[in-house]
């Protein structure tokens, strides 16, 4: 069974109640089963893996729950994630003041948070690059919106001004993939 660490489903839980509160945590906490509920409210050590079943649940929730409410929510959240984790896991990485820091380790950190799939560099440019992200498991809205939020986040905390960051493609097969094309100044 895939995995993925602990760290990934606290800045959600963070964002929710941040942004809708404690009322939209429960409402949240609602839409999960039992077992689900336990986990995601309870201590979550940040090394320690969980299912991705788990994840893909929780993130679902949040998304259902609250799509009607905010705009581009994935988006924001993957933004917010960054904001958490990076500085924290990643802090030697963002001495290097380029995107390219973060992104040229795209690999590296990818099995840092999860246990299958992979990502990669796949074209470097002065001030942009396209990453490839190759995973049976991802949802939808993690490629299309929650990615590029962690990617805009990364940039500007580097100190950059990001130009655009997208899903430029999605490629059918074994396992699915999809490109990811970040450019900043």
């Amino acid at each position: 069974m895939p995995r993925v660490r602990g760290r990934l489903f606290t800045p959600g839980r963070a964002y929710v109640k941040e942004r809708f509160g404690e009322k939209g945590w429960q409402r949240v906490l609602d839409r999960l089963a039992p077992a689900d509920r336990q986990v995601v409210d309870g201590l979550i050590p940040s090394e320690v893996w969980y299912e991705i079943d788990l994840y893909n649940r929780f993130y679902d929730g949040i998304l259902t729950e609250f799509t009607g409410e905010q705009n581009n929510l994935a988006f924001h959240m993957g933004r917010h994630n960054a904001q958490m984790n990076v500085p924290l896991f990643h802090r030697m990485l963002m001495r290097f003041g380029s995107p390219h820091g973060i992104f040229g380790r795209a690999a590296a950190l990818w099995k840092e948070y999860f246990d299958e799939g992979r990502m990669e560099v796949i074209e470097r440019g002065e001030n942009y690059d396209r990453i490839m992200l190759y995973d049976d498991n991802v949802r939808p809205w993690f490629a299309r919106e929650m990615l590029p939020g962690w990617a805009s986040k990364v940039i500007e905390m580097t100190g950059h001004e990001v130009v655009t960051v997208r899903l430029s493609a999605t490629h059918e097969g074994t396992p699915p993939c999809y490109e990811l094309v970040a450019e900043w100044r």
